[in-house]
């Protein structure tokens, strides 16, 4: 009955456009759950902590994501051997296909070396808020 409350509440202030819509005129937020590829996570982990250790690297880097149209909210490793939960968000026009490719690839973390990476897009109906702030407008 929650959910179904919840989905109520998302349908009646999606009709007016408001702030909470995600879709096609919105960003969109998805969990990533990463797992390392056998034996990766110590390279994972000394190229992170070099690059987190180097403010101006760390800001190049969130940056270039940025300009991609793409933003890590959150970082929560379980352990250091994995897994690894993150929300990302996708500015509007960009969708699961588009941040799979790019965390895939050599800008997302791990370069496309030490991660495999599984998307999964919230289900913005079932919530009444975005997870965060939103960084795209």
């Amino acid at each position: 009955q929650i959910v179904s409350r919840l989905t109520k509440q998302r349908v009646a202030r999606t009709e007016d456009n408001s702030s909470l819509t995600s879709g096609p005129t919105m960003s969109t937020f998805y969990v990533v759950h990463h797992t390392f590829k056998v034996g990766k996570a110590p390279t994972f982990w000394k190229e992170a902590g070099e690059m987190m250790g180097d403010p101006v690297a760390m800001k190049a880097a969130l940056d270039k994501t940025l300009a991609a149209g793409f933003h890590c909210h959150t970082f929560m490793p379980v352990n250091m051997e994995g897994p690894v939960f993150c929300v990302w968000e996708t500015r509007v026009g960009l969708g699961a296909e588009e941040l799979q490719e790019y965390i895939d690839g050599p800008d997302g973390p791990g370069k496309g070396l030490c991660m495999n990476n599984t998307v999964m897009p919230i289900n913005a109906a079932l919530n009444p808020a975005p997870p965060f702030p939103r960084k795209f407008e």
